[in-house]
């Protein structure tokens, strides 16, 4: 849902009350599109996030503890210098557009001169930009530059003065009267009420003109209605008293809510920016995987092709022994002979295939050649087809437990596996202890209403390691035939609620998560074997009982989490 021009008004308003006079301590960049600025008021340290990401750009303060790369980035550093130290004077945004100005100055000289910059937040999707500029309104530099090939009408670069997007021509909601809205709504029709709103109203974007037309009554509204509900946003918008609500994911505008603005984007946009995070994080994890899955499959079918051929040899070390047999048949130049088959029953021609550029002997010798070849090859190639066949169940494994992860932990620990596989090659620029690395080698753990504990395993190694550490009457699941993790019941005689449970919980953390209907298979641990060269993960199982689960992750919530 995109940060629109009424929410950014009301927001800078309610950031104005609380920041004016703050001291800029830290800026940090946590990402590329991410800014926070530490603020310094007496007694309090506050934390202002600036983004312009393409669908999540915004602006307000933030709970996150900032930090950031290692090595800052060039623009992190120029925010460094050019604000640290500073004092925010002013925030004002642009009426009705989604642009920000923050205002920031600092004495110097003993307090005979002040030296001003400004850092300016353009909310406008995929355009979204943080740019810095002098006293005199001058880009100094920008989070992402545009010169003319990337726009002609407007470039944003280093010593070029700034100026405003194009202003959109639309009708101001101040001058706006009930008979324009009227004839707006009649031209457009019923069906595209949301539409003309867009179209002909500054400030008012997709998500907020359907609750509007929804809050004047739908298809019954009046224009009398929706004219007073956009009068009611423009004003709470510029009271500074606009509080969305969070709804199925959504933010809500009206009815607005209460409380404090940025307490409420806070919390949205956390979540938003997580499940962000987690969807780019999966995507790269299973392009590596998709990549070597591809190139295993392609060696699985060399190597099929070259069984094929394996299993030719019989018939090549015949053909060398009737050649040798007919040498005074041949001729060098030939590239076909017929000689007699004395391994036939009438000793029938037979058509052989020659080089013509070997002699009759070395035609012969290369079909031995060919045989020997063969023969050592086969040797090889049922354990190498294994291989690959193991390989290529692991990785199918792999990626859908990387599609079924639910957070970033689980991201990072099927990453760690990764690397420790030989998959995933990455150079670590700061070594992380074991400390901070708890959250990764720990599965998940649960407690029962009746006090018994489930554990989930977030990665491969961890599946392998619940499973070796249990009590072979404790009892295991997993899905039927799809990837995901495996879960141990850490009972001996457990009541039939938590074997419901469990069950539920080896559907919801896999790939059939989002299935109307998953088979989950349950067997005490003790019959769960991992075979001796197996990857990590891979397990047989026998005296197995079978479950019929309708994935409900609603029951992650009905159980108590165990750090």
């Amino acid at each position: 849902m995109s940060f629109n021009a009424l929410l950014l008004q009301s927001v800078a308003i309610e950031l104005k009350k609380s920041l004016l006079g703050a001291r800029v301590d830290k800026v940090y960049q946590p990402d590329k599109s991410t800014v926070i600025l530490e603020l310094r008021l007496p007694g309090e340290n506050l934390h202002l996030l600036l983004s312009a990401h393409p669908q999540l750009g915004r602006i307000h303060l933030t709970g996150i503890r900032p930090a950031g790369p290692p090595t800052p980035s060039s623009f992190c550093m120029l925010l460094r210098k050019h604000l640290e130290k500073h004092r925010l004077d002013d925030i004002t945004a642009v009426p009705f557009e989604r642009v920000v100005h923050l205002h920031f100055s600092r004495d110097e000289d003993y307090g005979r001169t002040k030296a001003r910059k400004t850092l300016v937040l353009e909310i406008m999707g995929k355009h979204s930009n943080l740019i810095v500029l002098d006293e005199d309104g001058v880009v100094v530099d920008a989070l992402f530059r545009i010169d003319e090939s990337k726009s002609r009408v407007r470039q944003i670069l280093p010593k070029i003065p700034y100026s405003l997007p194009p202003a959109q021509k639309k009708k101001s909601p101040h001058d706006l009267t009930l008979q324009e809205l009227s004839w707006f709504l009649e031209v457009a029709g019923p069906d595209r009420w949301s539409e003309a709103l867009v179209k002909n109203i500054r400030g008012i974007s997709p998500d907020v003109a359907r609750q509007i037309i929804t809050g004047a009554g739908g298809l019954a509204a009046s224009p009398e209605k929706i004219h007073g509900i956009i009068g009611q946003l423009v004003e709470l918008s510029e009271e500074g008293r606009l509080v969305p609500r969070i709804e199925s994911e959504s933010l809500v505008f009206y009815p607005p809510g209460s409380g404090q603005i940025n307490t409420v984007l806070d919390s949205y946009y956390t979540r938003m920016s997580e499940q962000d995070k987690l969807l780019q994080q999966k995507s790269s994890l299973l392009a590596v995987v998709r990549g070597h899955l591809n190139r295993s499959t392609k060696k699985l079918s060399a190597r099929n092709e070259a069984l094929e051929n394996a299993q030719k040899k019989e018939e090549y070390r015949r053909k060398g022994d009737l050649l040798t047999a007919s040498l005074h048949l041949i001729k060098k130049g030939m590239s076909l002979v017929e000689v007699p088959d004395y391994y036939a029953e009438g000793q029938p021609l037979v058509a052989i295939e020659l080089d013509p550029s070997l002699t009759p002997n070395q035609n012969a010798q290369n079909y031995y050649k060919r045989y020997n070849k063969a023969r050592s090859a086969l040797e090889n190639l049922d354990r190498l087809l294994e291989e690959t066949e193991n390989e290529i169940a692991y990785l199918e494994n792999l990626s859908g437990l990387i599609e079924a992860a639910k957070d970033l932990a689980d991201v990072e620990s099927l990453k760690e596996e990764l690397k420790s596989e030989g998959y995933l090659k990455e150079k670590e620029t700061v070594k992380t202890n074991k400390k901070s690395r708890g959250s990764l080698d720990a599965p998940r753990r649960y407690l029962t209403p009746s006090g018994n504990e489930i554990v989930v395993g977030r990665n491969n190694k961890q599946n392998d390691t619940i499973r070796r550490q249990a009590s072979g009457e404790f009892w295991w699941f997993h899905t039927q035939k799809v990837p995901g993790s495996h879960v141990v019941l850490r009972s001996a005689e457990p009541l039939p609620e938590d074997f419901e449970t469990a069950a539920m919980l080896a559907a919801v953390f896999s790939k059939a998560s989002t299935d109307s209907v998953v088979f989950v298979d349950s067997a005490r641990v003790k019959r769960v074997r991992k075979p001796q060269g197996a990857k990590p993960g891979f397990v047989t199982y026998d005296n197995e009982k079978t479950y019929t689960v309708k994935p409900d992750e609603s029951v992650l919530f009905k159980l108590k989490e165990l750090k």
